[in-house]
């Protein structure tokens, strides 16, 4: 009898953790219905697991949160504020009408509605609203939504998925608090959608930004957004073309080493840009807000590098004189290509690689006529003379004096 209670009470734990963690067991069924690695059995399966009882003539879609504004707070609350939604979903969106809210990833939330007879499309807009309107209200936040296709095998949910992101997406030619329903924008998913975008006169941009003056970036830059405007005849593809181009030329900036107060100032101006549709506020506001100070601060940064990468040449020039040093051979210590190398030294130093180690071997050479004994063969095979008639040439050519005078005029 001990034996039984001591099974019943390790089952009646079981039961408990299990029932603890469903929840979390669904969240991941839900997941990975999203990526497409559920099986139909599976599928079956996991809705008995979870109560779910699916009827033959049920449909399904997928309606996803994106959230627009944070009301003025930091970016890195936007995690609490999505499962913040989550429980406004699970309030206002009756059980018998969706599966449990799942926040999908770092951006959005998603919920899979179960339209039931009866339940049309004015439903979904009516739960969406509602929302909406609480958010706004409690959480002090803007969203929008993305609605997928209708759909009736749950196996089809990755393409849902899919298709709620791609209906967000006109979120940014619709504004704020938008309801996207996908099969209103399907349409306009054709040839003329597809961005048309100017990627050398980008590159032509991107490259200027690194070294050139400040009017030829602003005549790239001119450039590449008038091609933008002149290629893509939708506007969302414009939108969409002038976001790719702010997101390069902030990449540029995080590779250069941007501080945080510009790349925090570019974060503003991408979403200001983001609910822009004037092209010429648009472009001045990425012209003075963006590319300014993204330049400027490349040009110190790029300033500050090259002073230090010049001294560090020429540190190892003054160790490494008396070795078989070359330009290539100080690009393969400092990982760098040896022909900006010889652009940096040259803007630094005043010199060009060779004339310097040339200069540097003969301050040497001198130091070793006047406080060494040792003979001219040997200071040029030190210095990496080919033979001392070179060295003696050389010498005199600078000095105006053969080694040997040049000791005897010196030696103490």
């Amino acid at each position: 009898m001990s034996g039984i209670d001591t099974i019943v009470e390790e089952n009646t734990d079981l039961s408990l953790k299990l029932n603890h963690q469903k929840p979390e067991l669904e969240n991941l069924f839900q997941l990975n219905l999203f990526r497409g690695r559920v099986s139909a059995d599976d599928i079956a399966k996991k809705l008995g697991q979870f109560d779910y009882q699916i009827t033959e003539n049920e449909r399904f879609v997928i309606m996803m949160i994106q959230i627009d504004d944070l009301g003025g707070r930091e970016q890195s609350t936007k995690d609490i504020f999505l499962l913040a939604i989550e429980k406004l979903v699970s309030e206002l969106v009756p059980s018998n009408h969706r599966f449990s809210p799942i926040v999908l990833n770092q951006n959005t939330q998603a919920t899979i509605l179960r339209l039931t007879p009866g339940m049309d499309r004015k439903q979904i807009t009516s739960y969406c609203e509602s929302i909406q309107k609480a958010a706004k209200q409690y959480l002090k936040i803007k969203v929008s939504f993305g609605i997928s296709n209708l759909y009736t095998n749950l196996t089809e949910s990755k393409l849902a998925v899919a298709n709620a992101e791609e209906a967000l997406r006109f979120r940014i030619n619709l504004g704020q608090e938008s309801i996207i329903f996908f099969d209103e924008i399907a349409s306009h998913l054709d040839e003329k959608s597809v961005i048309k975008y100017p990627k050398e006169a980008e590159q032509e941009l991107l490259d200027s930004m690194r070294s050139e003056e400040l009017s030829v970036v602003h005549a790239n830059f001119a450039k590449v957004f008038d091609l933008i405007v002149k290629e893509n005849h939708n506007p969302l593809t414009i939108k969409n073309a002038i976001l790719r181009l702010m997101n390069s030329i902030i990449q540029l900036g995080q590779f250069l080493g941007a501080d945080y107060d510009v790349l925090q100032n570019s974060q503003n101006i991408y979403l200001e840009v983001l609910n822009k549709n004037n092209l010429i506020e648009i472009k001045e506001l990425m012209l003075h807000g963006l590319i300014n100070p993204i330049v400027e601060m490349i040009q110190n940064v790029t300033d500050r590098e090259m002073k230090n990468l010049s001294d560090k040449m020429l540190v190892l020039i003054h160790k490494q004189y008396d070795q078989d040093i070359s330009l290539e051979s100080l690009a393969d210590q400092l990982h760098y290509n040896s022909n900006y190398l010889s652009s940096v030294f040259k803007k630094e130093v005043g010199l060009n690689f060779a004339d310097y180690l040339q200069n540097y071997r003969l301050t040497i050479a001198k130091e070793y006529l006047v406080n060494t004994e040792m003979l001219i063969k040997e200071i040029s095979e030190r210095l990496k003379y080919n033979n001392p008639q070179n060295f003696i040439r050389f010498f005199k050519k600078k000095v105006g004096v053969t080694p040997g005078e040049y000791r005897r005029q010196n030696k103490k």
